[in-house]
């Protein structure tokens, strides 16, 4: 039972990842604090990267990354890790090892993972600047360091939408190393696959 946990524990992190970068990366770098720190309280300057995250899993989205690593680039001749995942109002899918797989819980329950990470989140935010090339955007940087390892992580939110454009994601594990992540979201073009449509969702008469 004790390997059955930890295995769907595993797949659930894999999945977050996959979905939420910057969450996945919030929550591994609390997860790396010493135990015996007393608890702080979470840095109030993070509130709009918290809550944009929160939007954003609350939105039908389709997102992008690739991925560098030393490790990776050792084992895939030079290659770049990438991904996509897309959410829609009732589920979300991963593309892992250029297959579509449906995630096995549901944008609601992302939400309850994230509030989780922000209880528990140990980083400092900041607020960067205005990015008028990338439209009326700010940029935000969040970051975090223990002795096992660091995260260094921007992130672009739209000031009209509420919602993260654009993130850049630097780790530095000491179990790792390190690696470098880049995710692009599109809000308006959330188009399943056609090999997964037929799994998807159908809505209710009258919907």
């Amino acid at each position: 039972m004790i390997l059955g946990a930890f295995r769907r524990r595993a797949r659930s992190a894999l999945f977050m990842a996959a979905l939420a970068p910057v969450l996945a990366a919030l929550a591994f770098t609390a997860a790396l604090s010493p135990s015996n720190t007393a608890q702080a309280e979470p840095d109030a300057a993070c509130a709009p990267i918290f809550d944009a995250l929160t939007k954003m899993l609350r939105t039908p989205n389709h997102q992008f990354m690739s991925q560098s690593s030393a490790t990776y680039a050792l084992q895939h001749g030079g290659q770049l890790r990438t991904g996509e995942s897309i959410t829609t109002k009732d589920a979300s899918y991963v593309k892992m090892m250029d297959t579509w797989q449906k995630v096995p819980f549901t944008p609601e329950e992302m939400v309850e993972q994230q509030e989780e990470a922000r209880r528990n989140a140990k980083s400092v935010c900041h607020f960067l600047h205005n990015d008028p090339a990338e439209g009326d955007v700010q940029v935000y940087e969040t970051q975090s360091a223990t002795e096992k390892g660091k995260s260094d992580i921007q992130i672009w939110i739209s000031k009209t939408s509420g919602l993260p454009l654009r993130e850049e994601i630097d780790l530095d594990l000491a179990d790792a190393g390190k690696s470098h992540s880049s995710v692009r979201f599109d809000y308006d073009h959330v188009d399943l696959p056609p090999e997964v449509k037929s799994s998807a969702p159908k809505p209710e008469p009258g919907q």
